[in-house]
C-alpha cells in the first residue's frame, strides 16, 4: 500500500502539469521524506525542479522560496549538478527580488535558512551568489548581531549568530576572513551570553570551526571561548557522538596542536572515553568507521597528550575485544594503539613516526556514510596492504604542490587533501626559487572553495606567498605578476 501511495506521489509530479507552485513544492518534501525508506524518485525530482524554475514566480512567496530552496539544496544525489545549480539560482533571483535591497524587514529566519541551504551545494558560488552573501553580512552587521535597546538581544539568538558566521565561512573562498568586523561582533555577544553549554554535538562542532577560523581572520585566537566551547563538547560527546563525529572534533582541534588539548583535558579525556565505548559496540560501529577513528587518534597530535598515554591501554583492549578485530585495516589501526616499542620491534607505529594524517581528517555531515572499506588515500595512515608501513619515499615540495592542485580540482575528500597539506606544510621552505610561482598555481587553481573550509590549506598558500615575497629578487617579472595575479583572485 505504501509503495502504491509513493508511486503515485511521484507519477502527479511527472505527469500533472496543471500543478501550482507550492503544490510542486509539497510533492517534493514528501517525495524527501519516502528516501529514507530506500524509494528513489530521481524522475519525479527532475520534473518538479524543471517546472518550478520555468513557472511564474508570483506564484511563490518568499517563505515557500525558501522552502524550495532549502529542498532542492539537498537533492545533490538525484539531480544533474547543472539543473540543481540553474534551479537555486533562479529561486534565489525570485527570492531577492521580494525583499528590500539590505533586506530590510525580512525575516532572519529566512535568510539563515537560505544561507545555510547553500552549504549544502558543491562549488555554487557565482558572481550572484556573492552578492547575496555581501547583503547577509551586512544585514547580521547591521541589524542581528547587535543587542536591541531593552530586549539586549539581536534579531538572531546567539547561536543562530554562530551558524550564520559558520555558513559565511563554508561559502566564502576565504573563510571569515572578508568579514572581520563582524566576526568580533559575534564572538563579542558569545563571550557575554552564549550558553554554549546547552548546544548540540553539531552545533558545537559548527562554533569549533567558526573559532578556527577567526583565528585567521582577526589574528589571533580567543582562548577563552576555545576553552568553554571544549568543556562544552565533553559533556556532549558523552553521550552523542558517532565515530566519525569524535574523528571529525579531533582533526579539528589537530590544527592548533599540543598546546589545545593541553589546556582542554577534560575534552582530551572525553574523547578517549568516548572512544573507549565505540570501540565496544560492535554491533553499530562498523569496522571502518572505527578504523578511521582510531586512525586519527593514534596520527594526532592527541596521541602525544597524557589523556592518551593513559586511555590508550583501555581503548586497546576494547578494539581488540572485537568480533572484527582481525580485519585487515582495523588490525593494523588497533596495532597503532599499543605501546612504543610493543610492535614491529618500536618502529613505525607510534604516532611520531606516522607521516601523514588519516583519511578521516574530514568534515562528516549528520547524513554522510562511509561506502568502502577500502581506503584509497594515498597519504591515510601509511599502512601497506601487507598491513605493515609503507615504505614509499615521501614527494618532492613541488611534487606535492601538484598533487594537492590536483586533489582541489578532483574533489576529492577533505581529509585526503588536509594529509597532502600537513605533508606540504612543512616542505614549502624547501622550494627553490624557480618552483615557487609554480607550485603556488599549482594549489590555487582548484582550491577557491576549500580555502574556506580547511584552515590549513589557507596556512600553506600563505606560507607559499611569503615565499614569493623572500624570493622576489630572483623571479622573472612575468612571474611575479602572475603572483600577484593568483593572489588578487583570492583576495590576498
Amino acid at each position: 500500500t505504501d509503495e502504491r501511495i509513493w508511486r503515485a506521489l511521484a507519477d502527479a509530479a511527472i505527469e500533472r502539469p496543471t500543478l501550482s507552485a507550492g503544490t510542486l513544492v509539497g510533492l517534493m518534501y514528501a517525495l524527501q521524506r519516502a528516501l529514507a525508506f530506500g524509494r528513489r524518485s530521481d524522475e519525479a525530482f527532475q520534473s518538479i525542479v524543471r517546472r518550478l524554475s520555468e513557472q511564474d514566480g508570483e506564484e511563490l512567496n518568499s517563505k515557500e522560496l525558501v522552502q524550495a530552496v532549502r529542498a532542492i539544496s539537498r537533492l545533490g544525489n538525484h539531480l544533474p549538478v547543472r539543473q540543481q545549480h540553474k534551479a537555486l539560482q533562479v529561486l534565489l533571483d525570485r527570492w531577492l527580488a521580494k525583499q528590500a535591497p539590505d533586506l530590510e524587514g525580512t525575516p532572519g529566519s529566512q535568510i539563515l535558512s537560505l544561507t545555510v541551504s547553500f552549504t549544502n551545494v558543491s562549488d555554487f558560488l557565482t558572481l550572484r551568489m556573492d552578492s547575496f552573501l555581501e547583503k547577509v553580512s551586512a544585514w547580521t552587521l547591521r541589524d542581528a548581531a547587535p543587542k536591541n535597546e531593552g530586549t539586549g538581544s539581536g534579531k538572531l539568538k546567539v547561536e543562530e549568530l554562530l551558524v550564520a558566521l559558520w555558513a559565511l565561512k563554508e561559502l566564502t573562498p576565504l573563510g571569515l576572513s572578508p568579514y572581520r568586523e563582524l566576526v568580533s561582533a559575534v564572538l563579542e555577544r558569545v563571550r557575554e551570553g552564549g550558553k554554549v553549554d546547552n548546544y548540540s554535538t553539531l552545533r558545537l562542532v559548527q562554533a569549533s570551526e567558526v573559532l578556527l577560523s577567526a583565528r585567521h581572520a582577526l589574528g589571533r585566537a580567543d582562548e577563552m571561548l576555545e576553552g568553554r566551547v571544549a568543556e562544552a563538547l565533553a559533556l556532549a560527546i558523552e553521550h552523542d557522538c558517532n565515530p566519525e563525529m569524535l574523528a571529525r572534533i579531533v582533526a579539528l582541534w589537530n590544527q592548533v596542536g599540543e598546546p589545545f588539548w593541553a589546556r582542554a583535558p577534560a575534552l582530551a579525556d572525553a574523547v578517549m572515553a568516548r572512544a573507549v565505548t565505540l570501540a565496544e559496540d560492535d554491533a553499530s560501529v562498523s569496522t571502518t568507521a572505527l578504523r578511521l577513528m582510531l586512525e586519527t587518534l593514534t596520527t594526532s597530535s592527541l596521541s602525544r597528550s597524557s589523556a592518551f598515554d593513559v586511555g590508550r591501554g583501555a581503548l586497546h583492549g576494547a578494539a581488540v575485544g572485537r568480533r572484527d578485530s582481525d580485519e585487515l585495516g582495523l588490525a593494523s589501526a588497533i596495532r597503532a594503539l599499543e605501546p612504543a616499542g610493543a610492535a614491529d620491534g618500536g618502529r613505525g607505529t607510534t604516532p611520531e613516526h606516522t607521516s601523514a594524517a588519516p583519511a578521516s581528517w574530514y568534515g562528516v555531515g549528520e547524513e554522510e556514510e562511509v561506502v568502502s572499506d577500502k581506503d584509497t588515500s594515498p597519504s591515510s595512515s601509511g599502512v601497506s596492504a601487507a598491513g605493515g608501513h609503507s615504505a614509499a619515499p615521501p614527494l618532492p615540495p613541488a611534487a606535492l604542490a601538484r598533487r594537492l592542485g590536483a586533489l582541489c580540482r578532483e574533489g576529492a575528500p577533505d581529509g585526503e587533501i588536509l594529509g597532502v597539506t600537513l605533508e606540504f606544510l612543512p616542505a614549502i621552505e624547501h622550494l627553490e626559487s624557480e618552483e615557487a610561482v609554480p607550485a603556488l598555481e599549482a594549489v590555487l587553481s582548484g582550491s577557491r572553495r576549500r580555502l574556506a573550509q580547511l584552515p590549513a590549506l589557507l596556512d600553506a598558500v600563505e606560507r607559499l606567498g611569503d615565499l614569493v615575497a623572500v624570493r622576489a629578487e630572483d623571479l622573472p617579472t612575468p612571474q611575479l605578476l602572475a603572483a600577484l595575479n593568483w593572489f588578487a583572485g583570492i583576495g590576498l
